[in-house]
């Protein structure tokens, strides 16, 4: 499967022999397959002569590389989404907080307006004060009363 036939056919024309070359994907490495040796086929020194089964090893190796491989991606998913719900579940309690604050502050600024109310109202009748200006007055009077009629 990880493997391109170089044209078995021409191959094996033109070197005058029923050998097969292959070469793998991810490595570029020649195989011959079946025929005479490496050197004697014009395939490449490093070229590696392998048998049917031994291909078809090599294609299980593989296989079952690519399922742990597999195994493993699937694993680090299922990791990864365990991950996304626990996230889920702080963002909630997040939003439940923020609520909460939120809820918090608006009563705060509630109170801030009546408490602001009350001192404007104070203070407007501590500014306008005609009442205590007037028994203010009338306590002064009497003294001055007071004072005319017994010492003088």
């Amino acid at each position: 499967r990880d493997f391109t036939v170089l044209d078995a056919r021409r191959a094996a024309a033109a070197a005058g022999s029923t050998t097969t070359t292959a070469t793998t994907r991810g490595t570029g490495t020649a195989i011959t397959l079946g025929g005479a040796a490496a050197g004697d086929s014009g395939v490449p020194d490093d070229a590696v002569a392998l048998t049917m089964p031994q291909m078809s090893l090599l294609a299980e190796q593989q296989d079952t590389t690519r399922a742990e491989a597999i195994e493993s991606i699937q694993s680090t998913l299922v990791e990864i989404g365990e991950i996304f719900e626990r996230l889920g579940t702080m963002v909630a309690m997040q939003r439940e907080l923020t609520e909460r604050i939120d809820a918090n502050v608006e009563e705060a600024e509630q109170n801030v307006f009546v408490t602001q109310e009350q001192l404007v109202r104070y203070w407007v009748n501590l500014k306008s004060g005609k009442w205590l200006a007037a028994k203010i007055g009338a306590i002064a009077l009497v003294f001055v009363l007071i004072f005319v009629i017994f010492f003088l």
